[in-house]
């Protein structure tokens, strides 16, 4: 996670880049649900952690909305 965000935070702190604004509403309207949402399921649970059937799901959510990335650029 370190290396991810050092290396984005010096590629922005040396030159700008630009985002279209559909993508950020999108993507960060998408984060925040999942983000939410697994919230909720762990906090229910005694363990504060998640299963199988509710990894698996995120996962399939997360394959599915990758698809749907690539198949919205075309």
């Amino acid at each position: 996670m370190f290396n991810v965000l050092a290396v984005i935070g010096i590629a922005g702190s040396i030159s700008e880049t630009s985002v279209p604004e559909e993508i950020l509403y999108r993507d960060w309207a998408v984060m925040i649900l999942l983000t939410v949402l697994l919230y909720l399921i762990s906090a229910r649970q005694k363990e504060n952690s998640i299963g199988r059937k509710t990894g698996a799901a995120f996962l399939c959510i997360y394959v599915s909305y990758l698809v749907y990335l690539v198949f919205s650029q075309s």
